[in-house]
C-alpha cells in the first residue's frame, strides 16, 4: 500500500509542477500525523492530501474525516511555525487519483469545519 501512495504522490507532484505550483515539502511528519504535499502558488500555501484508490465506490473526499482534518491543521501549524510563515494564506486541498484519473479539489475544508 505504501508503494501505491508513493506512486500517487509522485503523480500529484508532476501535476502540480505542470500547473505552476512550487513544491515546498513532501511527507512533512510530526507526532500528530503527516502532510503529503506542501506546495505554493500565487503566495498561497496549499496543504495537499493525496488519495490514491482503485475503488470508486468510496469517494476520496469522505476519507478526510474530522479527525484527519484536526491532524492536518495541527501539522500545518507546526510547519508554519518552523518556517516562520505565521501570516501567510493557506488552504487545504485534495488530489484524488482513481483508475489513472487525477482530480484536484481545492479548499476542501475550512478551519471552521473542524
Amino acid at each position: 500500500m505504501k508503494n501505491k501512495g508513493k506512486i500517487g504522490e509522485d503523480q500529484a507532484v508532476e501535476f502540480l509542477k505542470k500547473n505552476q505550483f512550487s513544491i515546498c515539502m513532501r511527507n512533512f511528519t510530526t507526532r500528530f500525523g503527516e502532510l503529503d504535499i506542501i506546495a505554493k502558488k500565487n503566495e498561497r500555501f496549499h496543504i495537499i492530501e493525496v488519495k490514491y484508490q482503485t475503488n470508486p465506490i468510496i469517494h476520496s473526499l469522505f476519507k478526510i474525516n474530522p479527525r484527519k482534518r484536526k491532524r492536518m491543521i495541527k501539522c500545518t501549524q507546526i510547519y508554519m511555525k518552523i518556517k516562520k510563515t505565521y501570516h501567510c494564506f493557506y488552504q487545504f486541498d485534495l488530489i484524488a487519483i482513481n483508475r489513472g484519473r487525477l482530480t484536484h479539489f481545492e479548499n476542501v475544508f475550512n478551519l471552521s469545519d473542524v
